[in-house]
């Protein structure tokens, strides 16, 4: 199988810091990666984590951020087969994690990553 989980879930808030109590204090989460400009923190529960990911607006429009991402151990080559289904993908960028974008029908934004 070529995508072997979901890696992550994004979540969007308008203060991560804000946010983190209910993710660590009531659910039991634990603090895990954040980027160094402080827009991102990760959340691991059990073997997966849900990413923070800090918004400055009210989610009254279709986010720019990816919703999910699946993971793979091969990320060219996840690139070049949702590519040859005809589907938009971004260029594969890195960031601590190599990975790609592209959208569903609906125009949610899907990542694939791998690290």
């Amino acid at each position: 199988m070529l995508f072997e989980k979901v890696d992550t879930i994004f979540i969007p808030v308008q203060n991560i810091e804000k946010a983190m109590p209910f993710y660590v204090d009531v659910l039991g989460g634990t603090p895990g990666w954040t980027d160094n400009n402080g827009n991102y923190q990760t959340i691991a529960f059990g073997n997966t984590s849900v990413t923070l990911c800090s918004i400055e607006h009210k989610l009254e429009k279709k986010l720019d951020t990816s919703l999910f991402s699946l993971y793979t151990t091969s990320i060219e080559k996840a690139h070049a087969y949702i590519a040859s289904h005809g589907i938009d993908v971004s260029e594969v960028m890195e960031e601590g994690a190599a990975y790609f974008i592209m959208k569903d029908s609906d125009c949610n934004r899907i990542e694939i990553c791998s690290y």
